[in-house]
């Protein structure tokens, strides 16, 4: 009750909210307790539900980092999670110790992959990112390249994304 009372106090003072990620990351919160995925799930409705009553043009899903769930094969915990009227994702083009595996194109295609697990939903892409650090593999030009093939991707898919906003320019 007082997270929804919260968010609905938020929802109605600030009227410019159009969104909610109820949870961050989610595969890894689930990764080794995939027995509480229900109860989640009846919170998470329960929370959406409750609040749509008062603001049913808020839209509300999980969010879930994409090259975790690529790295560590955990697809199934975004089907199962999948709930809500988007599935968010963040994604850097790394591998499990966060170094840049990946040339422009290939991360691409790892954005792709989230219409082949969830061929039925709106995706949102937040905190899309590609290290500009020559330590972890990154570099300006590759950064560039990124941008230039992601603004495609939008361009090809934009009926099927809720959202895209970049993060990190510079590191």
């Amino acid at each position: 009750d007082e997270l929804v009372n919260t968010l609905d106090n938020i929802l109605s003072r600030y009227h410019i909210v159009d969104s909610i990620i109820i949870s961050g990351e989610t595969e890894s919160q689930f990764r080794y307790n995939e027995q509480k995925i229900p109860v989640y799930k009846e919170l998470f409705l329960n929370i959406s539900d409750r609040l749509k009553e008062k603001h049913p043009d808020v839209k509300f899903g999980n969010s879930f980092g994409l090259h975790h769930v690529i790295n560590k094969n955990l697809e199934h915990i975004v089907n199962d999670l999948s709930i809500g009227d988007f599935v968010a994702f963040s994604y850097a083009p790394t591998d499990s110790v966060n170094e840049i595996d990946k040339n422009p194109q290939e991360a691409i295609n790892d954005l792709n992959e989230i219409f082949e697990i969830l061929p039925n939903k709106k995706i949102g892409f937040f905190e899309i990112s590609w290290s500009t650090d020559n330590l972890v593999g990154g570099s300006y030009t590759s950064q560039e390249q990124f941008i230039g093939k992601l603004f495609n991707f939008y361009a090809q898919n934009e009926d099927n994304i809720e959202f895209l906003t970049w993060y990190r320019y510079s590191d």
